[in-house]
C-alpha cells in the first residue's frame, strides 16, 4: 500500500508527463499509449507502471502493452545496429569509389596540376580535378597542354585551321611551315626543321605573337631586323649555335617568355634589362660568365633558369627582382649570392646544386631567406 501511495505521489510530481489526477488510473494508461505512439518509451513505461500500481486489475493489459513496448525497443535497437552496419558498408563503398576515382584522376595528365583534356558530346574541352569545365567543349580535335610549351593544339569543326590554345582560353592561329603563313597567323612553329638561318619571310609578319624556333641546331645568327616582331610574347630559340644576340633584340618589349638554351651564348646585351615584361626566362646550358647590371630591370620576372653556365657572381641589381619565385643556378661557379638577397620576399625555391658557396656562408644565406626552400648538393 505504501508502494502504491509512493507511485501515486511520484505520478503527481510528473503531472507534466500526463495531465492525470492521482486516482485516475485509466488516464495514465491512455497517456502510456499516447507516448508509445510517439515512441517516447521512457515516459510510456512510467505511465504504464503508475497505471498498473494504481489499479491492479489493469495488470494483464499493462503487461501485454509493456511486452509489446519492450519488443518495439528491441526492434529499434536491432534496426539501429543494422542501420549502423549499412552505413559503415555504404561508407566503405564510397571510400572504394573515391579511391577508384582518384586512380582515374591520376591516370589523367593535368597540366600545371589543373588542366586535363576531356571529351563530351563529340567535342573536346578542358577540366580540372573536380570536373569543373575550365575551357568549354567546342573543339573537334585537341591535344593535351604540352609540358614544354604550355600550349594545346586544337581544331574547330568545319575549319582547316589549327590553333594554339593557352590556359586562359586564348586562341592563336597556328602555322607549322612557312607556306602556311598568312596575315592572320599569330603562332608559328618552325622547331626541329634543320634551319641554319632565320627566314626573312617571318619578318613580314609582325602580327606573330608566338614563335617556336628551337632545335634548329645550325642557327648561328639572328638578323637585326628581328625587332620587327614587336608583338611576340613567347619566343623559344633553344638548341642552336647562337653566340650573341643582336642589339635590336631588346626591342622585343612584349616578350613575357623567352627560352634560349644555347650552347655557345657567352654574353647578353648590356641593355638586356629592357625586356621589362619578361616573366619566364630560361638561359640554361649557355656559356655565360656574367649578367649585365641592367638585369635587375626585369621587374616582372618570376621564373629564372640559369643552370649549367659559368657564372661566378650575380650583379648587384639581382636583388631588385622582387617578383622572383623560382631560381635555378645549378652547375655554376658561384661563391656567394649578392648582398641584399633577403629583399626577394617572394622567392620560394632556389636551386644551388654544385655551387662553390662554402658551408658557413650557406648557413648565413639560409638565415637571411628562411621563407625560401634552398636545394644544395
Amino acid at each position: 500500500m505504501k508502494y502504491i501511495s509512493f507511485l501515486l505521489l511520484l505520478a503527481l510530481s510528473y503531472q507534466s508527463f500526463a495531465q492525470c489526477s492521482a486516482n485516475d488510473c485509466p488516464c495514465f494508461l491512455k497517456s502510456g499509449d499516447r507516448y508509445t505512439k510517439k515512441k517516447d518509451y521512457k515516459k510510456a513505461i512510467f505511465n504504464y507502471l503508475v497505471a498498473r500500481d494504481c489499479d491492479p486489475k489493469l495488470g494483464p493489459t499493462i503487461e501485454k502493452k509493456l511486452t509489446n513496448l519492450f519488443n518495439a525497443i528491441e526492434q529499434q535497437r536491432k534496426d539501429a545496429i543494422k542501420a549502423k552496419e549499412e552505413t559503415a558498408k555504404a561508407l566503405a563503398q564510397i571510400e572504394k569509389e573515391q579511391a577508384k576515382n582518384q586512380q582515374i584522376i591520376n591516370a589523367f595528365y593535368f597540366y600545371e596540376d589543373k588542366f586535363a583534356l576531356a571529351y563530351k558530346n563529340n567535342k573536346y574541352g578542358f577540366i580540372n580535378k573536380e570536373g569543373k569545365v575550365l575551357i568549354k567543349y567546342k573543339y573537334e580535335e585537341a591535344l593535351p597542354f604540352d609540358r614544354v610549351t604550355g600550349f594545346a593544339k586544337v581544331k574547330k569543326k568545319g575549319q582547316d585551321l589549327q590553333y594554339l590554345l593557352d590556359t586562359l582560353g586564348q586562341e592563336y592561329i597556328l602555322a607549322e611551315n612557312l607556306d602556311e603563313l598568312t596575315p592572320k597567323t599569330t603562332a608559328l612553329d618552325l622547331s626541329d626543321q634543320n634551319l641554319d638561318s632565320f627566314p626573312a619571310i617571318i619578318l613580314e609578319h609582325p602580327q606573330l605573337k608566338i614563335l617556336f624556333f628551337q632545335k634548329n641546331y645550325n642557327l648561328a645568327t639572328l638578323p637585326d631586323s628581328i625587332s620587327k616582331l614587336k608583338n611576340l610574347f613567347f619566343l623559344d630559340l633553344s638548341n642552336n649555335k647562337l653566340t650573341h644576340l643582336p642589339k635590336s633584340f631588346t626591342q622585343l618589349k612584349n616578350l613575357t617568355t623567352l627560352k634560349l638554351k644555347s650552347f655557345n651564348l657567352t654574353k647578353l646585351p648590356d641593355n638586356f634589362g629592357d625586356l621589362e615584361n619578361l616573366k619566364v626566362l630560361i638561359l640554361s646550358h649557355c656559356k655565360l660568365e656574367s649578367l649585365p647590371e641592367s638585369f635587375g630591370n626585369l621587374s616582372q620576372l618570376k621564373s629564372l633558369r640559369l643552370s649549367f653556365n659559368r657564372l661566378s657572381y650575380l650583379p648587384k641589381s639581382f636583388v631588385q627582382l622582387h617578383n622572383l619565385t623560382q631560381v635555378s643556378l645549378i652547375m655554376n661557379q658561384l661563391k656567394d649570392l649578392p648582398e641584399g638577397i633577403e629583399q626577394l620576399k617572394n622567392l620560394k625555391e632556389l636551386y644551388l646544386w654544385n655551387s662553390l658557396i662554402q658551408k658557413e656562408r650557406r648557413t648565413t644565406i639560409e638565415q637571411k631567406i628562411p621563407w625560401c626552400k634552398i636545394f644544395w648538393n
